[in-house]
Formats: C-alpha cells, sequence, structure tokens
C-alpha cells in the first residue's frame, strides 16, 4: 500500500495491481502505458483526511486501443493515364468502433505529388501519372481516431511505362529494361 499527501492534507491510499502503471503523489495522477491487448481493469482509491475520515471510489479505467491495419496494399497505376484505386473499406479497424479520419501522405512524409489525389472519405486514389514519375512511389495512408490514436499503411505504387535509368546510366521502360553495354 502506498500513501501520498496531497496540498489539503488528505492522504490517498492506493493499491497497483498494474505494473505499468505508475503514481505521481506530488500531483495525484496515475500515468501509464496500457500493454498490447489491454482492455479494462478496476481500481479503488481511498482518501483518509487529517482528522481520519476516509472517502472511497472504485471505478473501472477502459484502456483504448489504438486502429490496425487489417490489409496492405500493392497498386499499380499507368504512365500518361487517367486512373484510379480504392483501398479496400476494413483497411483500418478501430477497436472501440471509432470514427477515423485518413490522410495520405510521402512514405517520407512529404505531400503527394500534384497529379495524385486522395480521397479520404472513400479511400481512393485518382490521378495521370506523368512520364517524369518514377518507376515506384512509396505512399503512406493514416488513419486517425477520435483519441487520437493511430494507424499507417505504407504501400507501393508501381507505374507502368515509367522510364528508368539502370546502374550504368541507360534509360529503359519500367517492367521491360533491357540494355547492352559495349566496352
Amino acid at each position: 500500500m502506498k500513501t501520498s499527501a496531497g496540498a489539503n492534507a488528505v492522504t490517498g491510499h492506493y493499491r497497483l495491481r498494474e505494473d505499468w502503471l505508475t503514481f505521481n503523489a506530488k500531483t495525484d495522477t496515475f500515468t501509464g502505458t496500457a500493454p498490447v491487448g489491454a482492455s479494462s481493469f478496476g481500481m479503488t482509491v481511498t482518501a483518509t483526511d487529517t482528522s481520519g475520515l476516509k472517502a472511497t471510489d472504485s471505478f473501472t479505467i477502459n484502456v483504448l486501443g489504438a486502429p490496425t491495419v487489417t490489409q496492405t496494399s500493392a497498386e499499380t497505376m499507368t504512365v500518361g493515364k487517367s486512373s484510379s484505386f480504392s483501398l479496400p473499406a476494413h483497411t483500418f479497424v478501430d477497436p472501440q468502433g471509432s470514427a477515423m479520419h485518413c490522410i495520405a501522405e510521402l512514405a517520407s512524409g512529404g505531400a503527394l505529388p500534384p497529379w495524385l489525389q486522395f480521397n479520404s472519405t472513400t479511400l481512393t486514389f485518382i490521378g495521370t501519372p506523368p512520364t517524369t514519375v518514377p518507376a515506384s512511389l512509396s505512399v503512406e495512408v493514416i488513419a486517425k481516431d477520435t483519441s487520437g490514436l493511430t494507424a499507417a499503411d505504407t504501400f507501393t505504387i508501381d507505374m507502368v511505362g515509367a522510364h528508368t535509368t539502370n546502374s550504368v546510366g541507360l534509360v529503359g521502360v519500367s517492367g521491360t529494361t533491357s540494355s547492352t553495354v559495349h566496352g
């Protein structure tokens, strides 16, 4: 059993059954990072003032789980042709059933190129890759629930018909690159 003394000379008694949970006696605050898979646990706190009067409160702490990615994507777009693809509706699942908002960006953290748009409601990408596009584009879609917890799906969009440069500087076409080096 542990004790804390607050500004009003009230002593609190509590028993911690969760090793990931700590109590700060100066701020009278419980903090901790729940392990993955934790859902809820009960706690009882008793406060005693200087005259010996006690107040007890029992409550349940519900641990919020972050959204999860249920499936990953691998997509293809064709250079010079308008195309679109949608991530499956259940790509992200929130264990509490909370609404989620999604954003898309490059996996490096930068903005999507101007030719590629993302509809966060339908999880749909649409665009016309230009001839200057790299052979692949690494994209990340991040889902954030109402508690601020997030999950991310990082995937590659392969660009059919994109020009590539091999290690000796010869230009080829993605998927059909072949070259001959004469010495």
